[in-house]
């Protein structure tokens, strides 16, 4: 497949640019720590670099669903089980019955999507009863990205795509805890751990400070909207 092709706004280019999974191993290990899985869904698993590291650590059953070919190609090579390859998120149905999976990682994918709660609906509709959905979207606009942006005057605060316009910006929904919160609400799941503190955002007034770093972390998982790049929550299935 031609490697500049498009998907929408999201190239295959920038697919390959997704080749580091460190980040999220700490909060993978934790959880698979305190719970044990048999069958996974990476939903808009990409190149399946991230859902990868769940199956290696636990043998379980590894199906990825994205919108890409190009990146579902590449999530089989990776090792994934199974693929399935969804034209739109918003308006099509997950091809599997209910509670097929008792854990759902959805990273990066809602901030992409017009009907983030459809989409997150469908997740919780393919989870078992009590089974655990792991969350990550990006948080635009902490404290010192505000600040950014009102000298900048633009969206992509943390330059995610430098190359990209207001009118291609390939983020088009952005998150709260409060919105997130009303969301897990309605998709029937309940937040069971808040991982935010994992992606700090650092203050340089104050970094060389002795237990600085700890300090930054309580701030990140109290106050996320303010102190975290990122929202990652782990929750769970209750209806």
């Amino acid at each position: 497949m031609d490697k500049g092709k498009e998907y929408k706004y999201f190239t295959n280019a920038e697919i390959d640019r997704i080749n580091d999974s460190s980040f999220m191993v700490p909060i993978f290990d934790d959880i698979l720590l305190k719970y044990s899985f048999s069958n996974v869904l990476d939903y808009g698993c990409g190149n399946g670099i991230f859902g990868i590291y769940v199956k290696e650590k636990i043998k379980c059953k590894l199906v990825g669903v994205d919108a890409s070919e190009y990146g579902l190609k590449n999530a089989m090579e990776t090792g994934y089980d199974e693929t399935v390859l969804i034209d739109d998120f918003c308006i099509e149905k997950l091809p599997f019955n209910n509670h097929s999976f008792d854990l759902v990682i959805m990273k990066d994918i809602l901030e992409h999507l017009l009907d983030p709660l459809n989409v997150l609906q469908e997740a919780a509709r393919v989870l078992t009863l009590n089974g655990l959905l792991l969350l990550h979207v990006p948080n635009h606009f902490p404290l010192a990205y505000r600040i950014k942006f009102l000298f900048t005057n633009r969206i992509d605060t943390q330059n995610y795509f430098p190359d990209s316009k207001e009118w291609n910006f390939p983020h088009i929904r952005f998150f709260t805890v409060r919105g997130l919160k009303e969301m897990f609400t309605e998709a029937g799941l309940t937040i069971i751990e808040n991982y935010s503190d994992y992606f700090t955002t650092f203050c340089p007034v104050v970094s060389h400070l002795p237990y600085s770093k700890a300090f930054h972390k309580y701030l990140a998982k109290r106050y996320p909207d303010q102190f975290s790049y990122g929202y990652t929550f782990l929750c769970k299935k209750d209806r």
